[in-house]
Formats: C-alpha cells, sequence, structure tokens
C-alpha cells in the first residue's frame, strides 16, 4: 500500500513541531517542580518558625531535581522523534527482495 505524498517540507515541519512540544513540556515541568518547592518551603516555614530556611534549601534543592527531570524528558522524548531502524528505502528494498 502506498502513502499519500507529503510536501518535502513537512518531515521537517513535524520535527520541529515535536521539539517545540518537547521543550514546552520541560519548561512547564520545570516552573511546576520549583513553585512546589517554594509552596512546600513556605509552608514548612510559616509551620516550624523558621523564616528562609526551608524555602531556601528546597528551591535550591528543586534545580538539580529539575535538571535531572529536563534531561529525562528530552530523552524519551527524542527517542519517539527520531525515526525508527527501518526508512522509506528499506521499506523499498524488503518489497523487491524475494
Amino acid at each position: 500500500m502506498q502513502q499519500a505524498s507529503r510536501p518535502p517540507g513537512s518531515k521537517q515541519a513535524d520535527l520541529t513541531m515535536a521539539l517545540a512540544g518537547l521543550l514546552g513540556q520541560v519548561g512547564c515541568l520545570t516552573v511546576i517542580v520549583i513553585l512546589l518547592a517554594l509552596a512546600a518551603g513556605l509552608w514548612l516555614d510559616k509551620q516550624l518558625g523558621t523564616r528562609p530556611t526551608f524555602t531556601l534549601s528546597l528551591v535550591l534543592g528543586s534545580i538539580p531535581f529539575s535538571i535531572y527531570l529536563m534531561i529525562r524528558v528530552l530523552q524519551s522524548g527524542m527517542a519517539r522523534v527520531q525515526p525508527g531502524p527501518t526508512s522509506e528505502g528499506q521499506e523499498e528494498d524488503l518489497g523487491t527482495k524475494t
């Protein structure tokens, strides 16, 4: 079965959109992690009567955690974006072999 022909720049546009979505996920994830750390730090400081101790500790500690999550999300996203082991040229070759 033949696939419908696509415009030449279509694959590039698909890749660009996938990368933009991936970067959006990473950005949102980073903001969420830092906001959660900030909220938890403020709550702990209020409960324990320590002014900036937990807030600073959790926000600064969220930075390496956020970087780790960024790397994991980008690795898994790039694995999904990259083409699989069979490309169009290989599919044509497989069809001609007997």
